[in-house]
């Protein structure tokens, strides 16, 4: 005679001592797709990378990415991401537009002396790349000099971002030929 586990009741119904799950909550083998899918936002890859061995990984991660709350979990890490990026893109912006405005007069005093780097305005100072200061060899002069970042490059890169250069031609319009044979036979049009 077989022995027959009577079958659980009450609010712990799953056996096993598991818990009822909240719909919200992810499960580690979720929080580990969630996770590898920001890398490259491939479903395969990310259940591969997060452990998931099945034969059909494909049918699995998409399984796993139709449930609303891994697509909610997504949804949350994409919006910080987001406001990350944009935060370093505008810097970005910011330090290629400080190089490309910058006037290297400002280096120097009313009287042509270089000026300490701490008097320098902010966009002036983070055009220099480098100052090298030498004492001459003929009469002891002083020579200076200001090495800045690229200026031409960092104008290049804001037209290409703000689309002012295209690098590509668009050519459209209709084009009408005519085909003339040597010999008197009728031609067909292809096609």
């Amino acid at each position: 005679m077989s022995k027959r586990r009577p079958t659980p009741t009450g609010p712990n119904r799953h056996g096993g001592g598991r818990k009822p799950r909240h719909p919200d909550i992810l499960t580690i083998r979720e929080e580990r797709f969630v996770a590898e899918y920001m890398k490259d936002l491939h479903q395969a890859h990310a259940a591969r990378r997060a452990g998931i061995t099945a034969k059909d990984v494909a049918a699995v991660a998409s399984r796993i990415m139709a449930l609303p709350k891994v697509q909610r979990a997504i949804a949350a890490r994409q919006a910080v991401h987001l406001a990350v990026v944009d935060m370093e893109a505008q810097d970005v912006l910011r330090g290629l537009m400080r190089i490309a405005s910058s006037d290297l007069r400002q280096a120097f005093d009313e009287f042509g002396h270089l000026r300490p780097i701490k008097d320098m305005p902010d966009g002036l100072a983070l055009a220099l790349a480098g100052i090298e200061v030498e004492q001459g060899k003929i009469a002891g002069q002083r020579v200076v000099k200001i090495k800045t970042c690229d200026k031409l490059g960092a104008l290049n890169t804001l037209a290409k971002h703000f689309q002012l250069l295209n690098d590509k031609m668009d050519v459209t319009g209709d084009i009408t030929y005519r085909v003339v044979w040597d010999d008197d036979e009728p031609v067909t049009p292809p096609g």
